[in-house]
This record gives C-alpha cells, structure tokens and sequence, in this order.
C-alpha cells in the first residue's frame, strides 16, 4: 500500500460512524486491459478523486486489472472482489474475470460472487465472467445487503440480460432471504426498458432515479444515454439525492475518467430496516413475457442450424435451464 493510500485508509477510518445518511457510488472505471493506453493514468485520477468523496459504500465495474483493483480497495476499511482474477488482467488469460468490486468504509460480514450461467456470443462477453457480487455490509443504521453486477452489453441481447437478471433475482431471494438490500452497476440498459421493468417487478424495487431518462439521471454514458443504476425498496422514502459524477471532461471535450459517468446517491440510514415487497401478479406477467421471449431465441437457434455454433452447447442449454426454471416458477404463482 502507498503511503498516499495507508493516509486515506487511516482518515476513512478514523472518522465517526455516521447514521445521517449513506452514501453511495456506483462507476464502470473502464479497466480494460491492454486495449486503451490511458487505463492507468485515469484509475490514477480516479484513485486520488475518490479520497475527496467520503463514500459510505462504492461499487466498481471493469476493475479487471488486480493492481487496479488493490488501488480502489486501499481507499475503504473493507472490500471484497473476485480474488481468483487476480492472475486475470491480460488480454492472453482466458478470461478478464467479472472486474467487480465492492468496498466499503464499514464492516462486511459476508460475500459471494455469482456467475450467470449465460453469455452472449460473438461479443467481447467470451472474454469475461459476467456475474453478480454481494456483501452484506454492517453499517451504523444496521446490516444491508448490497449487489453490484455487470450485464451483458450488445444493446440486441435482450433475453441474454433477462435471463442474467432472472439468475440475479434467485440469487438475490436465497442470499438475501428477507433482508433489506440494494443493487447497483452498469446494467447497461435504459431507462423504462423491458429489463429495467423486469428486475423491479422481480424484486420490488425502485430505480433510484425515477423512470424518467430527463434531468440530473439523464445520461452517465455520453450519446448511450443512462446505463448505471442503482435500485432499491421505496425511491421516495429513502432517496434524498442523487446525481451523476466524476463527470470532468479532458481537454478534447472527452470523459476524464473513464467513459462512464459515476452515479452516487445520498439514502436515508432506515433503509437498512426496509425490505422490498414485489407483487405476485406483476411477477406472474413478468415472467409469462421472458417464457415467450427464450422460447422465441431457442427455437431461433434451432431454426439457424449450422450457424447456432456461434451459441456453444452449454450455453444453449443453460438458456434451456433458465427457461424450465421460469416456467417452474410461473406454475407455482399461478
């Protein structure tokens, strides 16, 4: 650890456990490796930017670089990632891991890190492990459990990130298991999509910005629009701001950090004490509208024939999972 980052590490510490509030972050630091030549100077910026933030809990997406992720981690009391990435980092490995972090200036308890099952081929997917990473962090209002995860990219692969958030949502139920929680990340939808009104019926929840793509939400991903989000139970009770961040420009009128905006959030400290309630009958819609949907890519790879080996054997059958355990479910709300 530098000396830089053992001085913050110290004051984090040092200050008094607040229960005013939580803040939040949530940022996709772009730590791709190899690819971009600017990765280690911006996670520098990043790194020294965060030592003015005083953020209560951060969630980092394409950490994928270990020594990157030791900087960010450094910053916080405790955090968690996925420590068999660390041998990851190259474009040579087999995989560039989930790059998921979670840290926090207060106690985690427990975590686990989550890989769904599915991936999207002939993408840059075949290079990662897409997943979902808990912590249940002890903060002064109580124990909240917190996710933050990475969906699929290619804007076409809708059923690929329903059945991702179809994976998080019976992960989140067992882990979670009626406790309060609150889930963040680049889920790299937008705003009133199909995905976005699937994850908050699933779950009951609420997107932290509202369900309108105006105002201070309205971008965190230049011409892309809003991909991060933050959702949690009860936006109106417990969202007292939110806005994105690191949002300086460079001299050529480009992103300075990264190419995501941050989202951070200041949220009432009973949320820990506010479990979500989802409704049964719009999880019944909810899931009626994915079965018709993974019928519809399964029988579109069947159909293909020759080119479904761009989807590999085990994938078309983890679609084929996902799809039996949908209508399971379905038959048991019905």
């Amino acid at each position: 650890m530098s000396v830089l980052a053992a001085v913050a590490v110290m004051l984090l510490s040092a200050q008094p456990l607040r229960a005013q509030s939580i803040k939040l972050l949530t940022f996709n630091i772009n730590g791709t490796p190899v690819i971009d030549p600017t990765r280690s100077k911006r996670i520098s910026a990043i790194t020294e930017r965060l030592q003015t933030g005083a953020y209560d809990v951060a969630l980092f997406q394409e950490a994928y670089v270990a020594q990157d992720r030791r900087d960010l981690k450094n910053l916080f009391f405790s955090s968690v990632s996925d420590e068999a990435e660390d041998g990851a980092g190259s474009l040579f490995s087999a995989a560039w891991g989930s790059g998921l972090v979670i840290a926090s200036r207060w106690p985690i308890r427990k975590s686990h890190l989550f890989h769904y099952s599915i991936q999207t081929p002939m993408s840059k997917d075949f290079f990662l492990k897409r997943g979902l990473l808990a912590a249940t962090v002890d903060s002064p209002a109580g124990e909240i459990d917190i996710y933050n995860t990475h969906l699929t990219h290619p804007p076409e692969a809708v059923t690929v990130r329903l059945a991702e958030i179809f994976e998080l949502v019976e992960f989140v139920e067992r882990f979670s298991a009626g406790r309060n929680f609150l889930l963040g990340g680049d889920l790299n939808f937008m705003p009133g999509s199909l995905e976005s009104e699937f994850l908050s019926n699933m779950l009951g929840l609420d997107d932290a910005c509202g369900w309108s793509d105006s105002g201070r939400c309205a971008s965190t991903s230049g011409k892309d629009g809003r991909l991060d989000y933050i959702f949690l139970a009860d936006r109106t009770a417990h969202v007292r701001s939110i806005r994105p961040s690191f949002t300086e420009l460079n001299s050529e009128n480009e992103p300075l950090y990264s190419d995501h905006f941050a989202l951070e959030a200041d949220l009432s400290p009973d949320l820990a004490a506010a479990a979500p309630l989802p409704n049964p009958r719009r999880q019944a819609e909810a899931l009626r509208r994915l079965s018709v949907m993974l019928k519809k890519q399964l029988n579109e790879i069947e159909t293909i024939g020759f080119f479904s080996g761009f989807w590999h054997v085990d994938q078309v059958n983890a679609l084929r999972s996902i799809d039996a355990r949908v209508k399971l479910r379905l038959a048991a709300l019905n």
